[in-house]
């Protein structure tokens, strides 16, 4: 179905991201894999190259645009191509909004809105 179709999935260490990461393998892509945890995005390359497909870790924040550059050129140099970005990371505070310190509130800008933008960017 997805055969010959590079795919980029952030947030791809746990959750949403990795199960998304499995159903595009299971499907046929080859992927991408971005997470900040290089243990469990190699766990899960693993686990993808299990099934014949072909995942390459690119690990880091985020927040960093270079990260989301270096992702990009790793599909581009290996794959040729990207066909499918899932822009799945991101962070949340618990508690009141009210009570939320000004770093930690940049800090999910900086991930859920700043991070998909620079994977967005060409």
């Amino acid at each position: 179905m997805l055969s010959g179709q590079c795919a980029i999935v952030t947030g791809a260490s746990r959750g949403i991201g990795r199960a998304t990461a499995l159903l595009l393998a299971r499907s046929g892509a080859d992927l991408v894999i971005n997470g900040t945890n290089a243990g469990l995005l190699d766990d899960l390359a693993a686990e993808i190259a299990g099934m014949g497909r072909v995942a390459v870790p690119s690990t880091g924040d985020l927040s960093d645009p270079e990260v989301a550059s270096k992702a990009v050129e790793i599909a581009r140099e290996r794959f040729g191509r990207i066909d499918i970005l899932v822009n799945n990371a991101g962070i949340n505070l618990r508690g009141a909004t009210l009570d939320v310190a000004q770093e930690d509130w940049q800090r999910v800008l900086d991930i859920n809105l700043n991070g998909t933008l620079h994977f967005c960017r060409p």
